[in-house]
């Protein structure tokens, strides 16, 4: 038997959910139905596999070179989503990861390396994730990156994999944020227990319900973003997209401008765009925080409230 709940679904009504879900599986005693259990932890007891079905989606965020701000957005994005839904927020960039930087986290410790330990020997479940994940606030956790990027070897496939089904059985979202390189070695790809060194960009692109594609709001940006987006599609398999200017200047050109210009070069609409405020982001990374809890009044704090609507509207159920 199979059962499921949607992603927006509370922690309670998802406890509901398992309750039955174990009922129904637990054998019966001379033909008769045996009793549900009074209390069930919310995901307990259902690791990948177990028979329920995925209730979380995961987010991936994602950029060309050059830093238009995949790693704010992503955490901005997290936040806004955190008001209202359980959120794990993963900082998957495995080139040069800087979350948890931005969130004042400073120790060594890495949450990714060591929910891709427990993947690897075995018992990774909702419970060991919640673990290693910090909890930023009451419905959002982070799972911070790997610290160094010559620790890339340490998250293989089958880890990323099943860091992200215990991700959804724990989460309403997850949201990862992604390095921009997505090269890939043929050869490698072959040989399932071979590092491959972009290996979790391109598993969580694959396992994603939706991708949030973020470039910067100048030409030298653009041109990065039409490139960078041919070699997104060319492993993104169809999965829907919103796509994002940032740091758009209104000294550089008008909201209309970079539409149209961007529209014309990518052959696709532009979702939304955020403008560029210096004076705030450099208080929130200062103070370790999103600029959706310091300034969400601000001009950028409204728009990155707009993406958290879009994603939501968005997001397949």
């Amino acid at each position: 038997m199979s059962v499921s709940a949607a992603w927006t679904a509370t922690v309670e009504e998802w406890a509901d959910v398992l309750v039955r879900a174990r009922a129904a599986a637990a054998p019966t005693e001379g033909g008769e139905e045996q009793p549900e259990p009074e209390h069930a932890a919310a995901g307990e007891g259902a690791p990948p596999g177990s028979g329920i079905e995925r209730r979380g989606a995961v987010v991936a965020v994602w950029g060309p070179p050059g830093a238009p701000g995949r790693t704010t957005v992503a955490l901005e994005l997290a936040a806004r989503l955190g008001t209202d839904h359980e959120v794990l927020l993963v900082d998957g960039d495995t080139h040069a990861p800087g979350l948890g930087q931005h969130l004042a986290l400073l120790d060594d410790a890495s949450g990714l390396v060591a929910a891709a330990r427990a993947a690897d020997e075995g018992r990774l479940d909702l419970h060991a994730l919640a673990g290693v994940a910090r909890e930023l606030r009451p419905r959002l956790r982070v799972l911070t990156g790997i610290g160094r990027a010559d620790r890339w070897p340490e998250v293989r496939v089958s880890a990323a994999r099943a860091v992200l089904d215990a991700g959804r059985l724990l989460a309403d979202v997850t949201v990862v944020d992604l390095a921009s390189s997505l090269e890939d070695d043929e050869v490698l790809s072959y040989d399932t227990r071979a590092p491959r060194r972009n290996a979790l960009a391109l598993t969580v692109i694959e396992e994603a319900d939706l991708l949030v594609v973020v470039g910067g709001a100048d030409a030298v940006a653009l041109q990065r973003l039409v490139r960078g987006v041919d070699a997104l599609d060319a492993v993104a398999s169809g999965t829907p997209q919103v796509l994002v200017l940032n740091r758009a200047r209104r000294s550089a050109a008008r909201e209309a401008e970079l539409r149209t210009t961007a529209e014309q070069h990518l052959a696709r609409g532009v979702d939304l765009v955020l403008p560029e405020d210096r004076s705030v982001a450099d208080r929130a990374l200062l103070a370790g925080e999103p600029v959706s809890w310091l300034a969400p009044r601000s001009a950028l704090g409204r728009q990155l409230g707009r993406l958290a609507e879009l994603v939501s509207e968005r997001v397949p159920r």
